[in-house]
């Protein structure tokens, strides 16, 4: 599963993708690339070393985030209520063209 590096700017929260091997030394650098046949991200120096290490895995670098996976903060935020954080979206309200949790659709979409 795809880990996230989380920052604040202004008000917006964003989140990167994190190097895996410098997270598990407890750094926190923004990845550059990612092997799908090491399911590990990597920043620009930690991909150099994995390059000589594994010349025949094929990364994929940011120009290519289409073939990265999603990390379990964005899919968190894809299935969990904003409103009741720990509800998971079940249901699509029509007239307000929201997905919706069970407490949602008593108190706000009936």
């Amino acid at each position: 599963m795809a880990t996230a590096c989380t920052d604040t700017k202004g008000s917006d929260h964003v989140i990167e993708y994190c190097c895996s091997s410098c997270e598990d030394e407890a750094f926190s650098q923004v990845a550059a690339d990612n092997c799908k046949l090491c399911s590990t991200f990597y920043c620009f120096q930690c991909v150099q070393f994995h390059g000589k290490l594994f010349k025949k895995h094929e990364t994929y670098g940011r120009d290519e985030l289409n073939q990265w996976p999603v990390t379990k903060v964005t899919q968190d935020v894809l299935k969990n209520c904003r409103d009741h954080k720990h509800e998971h979206l079940k249901f699509y309200c029509e007239d307000h063209r929201l997905m919706c949790c069970n407490s949602c659709v008593v108190f706000d979409h009936r």
